[in-house]
């Protein structure tokens, strides 16, 4: 065992608390989220993060008052900080603080719209928080440094065991990132990556001990697991969630209780699955389940229907529960029915997308015969994909007029045929990047009129090749949109021999998957 583990180990053994709601115990939250920054690509889910955090810790977590700040400035951050802290400081010890952040931060503050909010005064203010306990969340690049001035340790996985303590007293804080790694939101998951697998766990899908409790260690395990796994692949690269903490005490804090909770759904299945939760008519992703295909997990849910689905090959198994007001629903993942793959997902990050694609696309090249101005087509192509390869054909008509320098008037018409191989990288989240390799045979039509009213034409045959590179993105549906950079030769026949010009252009064009 790693120093850093045995020492978070040793920390955690040195920590009690009764469950959420004990009579003993007062529970309160402040909730941040902020979704802009001055210089910084404003963020889509940081604000809807915070409002989901705050659902939970209230339905789940026993907290009795939340202080929620949307879009607020470091100003009014400290302000509700210091009335918070007035009201407890009667009654500090009997209080459990909750502190969440989700938003922009660089390597020295929070920050809050056009204001900042340096880690140094959050961690003093938390510090000296009139209350026993405080657990801290943030969820923000470069938040490692909030965890400890010199960066917390990413421990992935701890063991403890409970026993209770209302003395314990202390301050703990998770962050989303190390003090160098940038946090992602995803637009799948309509969510941070941290701040999903946090909640999914909250809700149930952390209770790997099944006692209906959900504790800190085992929420921390779940998210550090999935956020390292789904964020590994990304462009940004891998986010590791640190722990840090400075506590007395004995034994382990549990988060949420979902026994107490009347509306719920308990999902068995008879093998480990990725299950996820989406409400309806939404289609909002509310919970991801890893489920371990042993026993029954329970998931504390909204009154309302679900989609419960899962992928598995080329096919999507999917159906739609309703979780009633004061009740459970059971589903067996038996039970789900299989649908294509085609409706799981439109980016087909997770899985194969369909093998067949039909494309149309507008291409535009320079002019590589004598004083030829630049040449414009329409393409039409199929596809087929075989892994990260797409093979297929296109057939091309493209056309242009100028006039030569020697007084002639030409239209240029081209039909193409061609055969093509693309590879693709799949993993990233939003684009995948292309490469590929055109060639085929053209036809050129040539119809020139000179000044004195006298015309000509001519036609010839021609090799070509091109070298293809760009990225293409789903745009809705089955629908994916394609950028492409074109380069290659035109060898054709003139009077004086074989020549091979140059051909450079674009393609701009749009796919059917099927």
């Amino acid at each position: 065992m790693r120093a850093s583990t045995r020492a978070l180990a040793l920390a955690l053994l040195l920590l009690a608390l009764p469950a959420p709601g004990a009579a003993s115990q007062r529970r309160v939250a402040i909730v941040v989220g902020n979704n802009a920054a001055p210089g910084k690509i404003p963020l889509r889910y940081a604000e809807r993060d915070a409002r989901r955090v705050r659902q939970v810790f209230e339905q789940l977590g026993g907290v009795h008052e939340t202080e929620v700040l949307l879009g607020q400035s470091a100003a009014e951050l400290r302000r509700r900080l210091a009335a918070l802290a007035a009201r407890l400081r009667p009654v500090a010890e009997d209080v459990v603080l909750f502190f969440y952040y989700s938003g922009h931060a660089d390597e020295r503050a929070l920050l809050l719209g056009g204001s900042r909010y340096e880690f140094g005064e959050l961690r003093r203010s938390l510090q000296s928080f009139p209350v026993r306990l405080a657990v801290v969340f943030i969820d923000a690049c470069q938040a490692g440094h909030a965890a400890r001035p010199k960066g917390a340790q990413a421990v992935p996985a701890v063991d403890v065991r409970f026993d209770d303590d209302p003395k314990a007293r202390g301050r703990i804080f998770i962050t989303s990132s190390t003090a160098s790694e940038r946090s992602q939101e995803s637009d799948e998951l309509q969510a941070s990556f941290f701040t999903h697998y946090l909640l999914s766990g909250l809700r149930g899908a952390a209770d790997d001990s099944g006692d209906g409790r959900v504790s800190l260690d085992e929420a921390y395990r779940y998210a550090y697991r999935l956020t390292l796994e789904r964020t590994a692949s990304t462009l940004a690269g891998p986010q590791h969630p640190t722990y840090d903490m400075s506590l007395t005490g004995r034994g382990q804090l549990v988060l949420t209780r979902l026994r107490g909770r009347s509306s719920h759904l308990v999902l068995t299945a008879a093998r480990p699955a990725t299950i996820y939760l989406s409400s309806r008519p939404a289609g909002v992703l509310e919970a991801e389940v890893h489920h371990r295909g042993r026993g029954p997990t329970r998931i504390a849910l909204e009154p309302g229907r679900y989609e419960v689905w899962t992928v598995r090959g080329r096919h999507r198994l999917a159906e739609t529960v309703e979780v009633r007001a004061g009740e459970g629903a059971h589903l067996d993942l038996a039970q789900l029915r299989a649908r294509p793959l085609l409706v799981a997902t439109a980016k087909g990050e997770d899985a194969a997308p369909p093998p067949h694609l039909l494309r149309a696309s507008y291409a535009l090249s320079n002019g590589f015969l004598d004083d030829a101005a630049a040449l414009h087509g329409v393409w039409l192509g199929y596809g087929y994909r075989l892994g990260f390869v797409t093979l297929g054909g296109l057939v091309a008509y493209g056309g242009s007029s100028y006039a030569r320098a020697d007084g002639l008037k030409v239209g240029l018409h081209a039909l193409e045929a061609s055969v093509l191989a693309e590879a693709r990288y799949r993993r990233l989240p939003r684009v995948q990047p292309l490469a590929g390799l055109q060639a085929g045979v053209a036809w050129f039509f040539q119809r020139g009129e000179r000044s004195d009213g006298t015309r000509e034409s001519r036609h010839s045959p021609a090799f070509l090749y091109r070298v293809r590179l760009g990225f293409e993105s789903s745009i809705a549906g089955p629908f994916s949109l394609s950028v492409v950079g074109l380069a290659g030769q035109v060898v054709l026949s003139k009077a004086d021999g074989l020549r091979g010009p140059f051909v450079g252009g674009f393609e701009v064009g749009v796919a059917f998957h099927l």
